[in-house]
C-alpha cells in the first residue's frame, strides 16, 4: 500500500493543500489518519478518481464513453 501525503496529493490532483483538506475532512476523498496526520491510499485515489470521472458530450449532447 502506497500512501500520499497532502502536499503529495495536492500536486496529483493540482488542488491546494487547504482543499484536500478541506475534502478530507468533509469526507469527500478517501483519507486515512496515521498519528494524527492525513494519508491517502494511492489505489483508493485512483478508484475514486475513476467513479468521479465526467466525460465530455458529443455534438448531440450525449456523453461519449472514454474507453
Amino acid at each position: 500500500m502506497e500512501l500520499l501525503t497532502v502536499e503529495e496529493l495536492s500536486e496529483l490532483l493540482k488542488v491546494s493543500r487547504n482543499q484536500i483538506v478541506l475534502m478530507a475532512n468533509r469526507r469527500e476523498i478517501p483519507a486515512l489518519s496515521v498519528f494524527g496526520k492525513l494519508r491517502f491510499d494511492a489505489n483508493e485515489i485512483e478508484e475514486w478518481l475513476k467513479h468521479n470521472r465526467l466525460y465530455a458530450k458529443n455534438e448531440t449532447g450525449q456523453e461519449r464513453n472514454s474507453r
